[in-house]
Formats: structure tokens, C-alpha cells, sequence
């Protein structure tokens, strides 16, 4: 009568381990589903039973189109570049002789500055080379004239300077001659050489 009773037991032992077993598994799957469902859910997306694909990355490359876009935009930037960097090299070389320029016409001044007084008039419309131009390539002209009204101690020295950079004439005298040609006078009513680089002092006679 014993075995029968410890053979029930045993059965009954082992059904209830099993049925343990089967709800701890079921435990577990339902805490897997609610993990997923909260991380998709966190993410922004529609919770699914099924976990949501890697995306794969594309091995595809740039069309013919692509690259011929890519290319012009390029070409363009590099030719605003190159402008830039012409109209730089230009500007150069403009400040550079008018630099020089403006030291030939103050250099100038300085020897009539020195000069006799009585002699002043005689250095009218007299010309002279730049330092620093090539031969032909700049004129300066010397006007030196009595002052406006009854100033007979007063003389006034006008200089000016007329060059040539990269293939362009600055003054009117635009065959840097030092004489005023017709055609050159750009300024109405004028009737003399005018440019850009001009330097005007009035020069007084010594007292007795």
C-alpha cells in the first residue's frame, strides 16, 4: 500500500516542477515583449511582435549627373578664385606706381623749392622723367606761374604726373608727352594737363 502512495507522490511532484517551469518561461517571454514594446515606443515608432531590421548600408555610389553638378559648382568657385586673386595683383601694381609717382613729383618739388627765386619762371612747363617707370612710360610737367592778383613776391609751382600702368594712361596726357595735345583735355574750360597725382605750393621772395 506504501508504493502506490510515494509513486502518486512522485508524479505529483514532477507535474507541479513542471508546471513551475512552464509559467516561469511564460514570465520571462512576457518581460522580453514589454522591454521591446517600451524601447520602441521610446524610440518614436509603432510597438510590433516582430523586432524592427538593422538598416543595411548602401553600397551605391554617385550618378554621372551627380558628378557633373559637383564639377560646375566647383569650376565656378575656383573662377571667382582666380578673379579675386587677378583684380589683387592689379591693384598691386596700381598703389605701386602711384607710389611712385607721388615720390617723383615730391622729389621734384623739393629741387624747386631750392631754387632761386628770380629763376622760378623759367622752370615753366619744363618736364621730367619718373624714377622708378620704364623709359616713355611716365612724364611729369612743372607749371609755375605769377600768383592771382598784385603778389609779385608770391610764385605758384603746379606739378603733375601722368604714367602708364598695365597698358592704362592715368592724366590726360595721354601720349606722355608733357604737352597738352587736342583731344586731351578731358576737363571743360580747362586748358591744361590735369591728373591724378598733382601737387600745388605757392613760394614766397625772400626778404631783403
Amino acid at each position: 500500500m506504501k508504493l502506490p502512495s510515494l509513486k502518486l507522490k512522485d508524479k505529483f511532484a514532477k507535474e507541479k516542477f513542471s508546471f513551475g517551469l512552464d509559467i516561469g518561461t511564460a514570465l520571462i517571454k512576457l518581460v522580453k515583449l514589454k522591454f521591446f514594446k517600451d524601447t520602441v515606443e521610446l524610440c518614436g515608432g509603432e510597438p510590433t511582435q516582430t523586432p524592427v531590421p538593422m538598416m543595411k548600408s548602401s553600397d551605391k555610389g554617385f550618378t554621372l549627373i551627380e558628378v557633373m553638378f559637383a564639377v560646375a559648382i566647383l569650376a565656378f568657385a575656383l573662377c571667382g578664385i582666380l578673379l579675386t586673386y587677378i583684380n589683387m595683383f592689379i591693384l598691386s601694381d596700381l598703389s605701386r606706381d602711384f607710389t611712385l609717382a607721388t615720390n617723383g613729383v615730391q622729389a621734384e618739388m623739393e629741387k624747386i623749392k631750392s631754387t632761386d627765386f628770380t629763376g622760378l619762371l623759367a622752370l615753366n612747363n619744363t618736364k621730367f622723367d619718373i624714377a622708378g617707370f620704364p623709359t616713355n612710360n611716365a612724364k611729369g610737367v612743372v607749371f609755375v606761374t605769377d600768383h592771382p592778383g598784385d603778389y609779385n613776391y608770391l610764385r605758384q609751382v603746379r606739378i603733375i604726373a601722368c604714367f602708364k600702368s598695365r597698358n592704362r594712361v592715368l592724366g590726360e596726357d595721354t601720349n606722355l608727352n608733357g604737352i597738352l595735345d587736342s583731344g586731351e583735355d578731358i576737363n571743360p574750360n580747362n586748358n591744361r594737363l590735369d591728373s591724378p597725382i598733382e601737387m600745388v605750393t605757392l613760394i614766397a621772395k625772400p626778404l631783403p
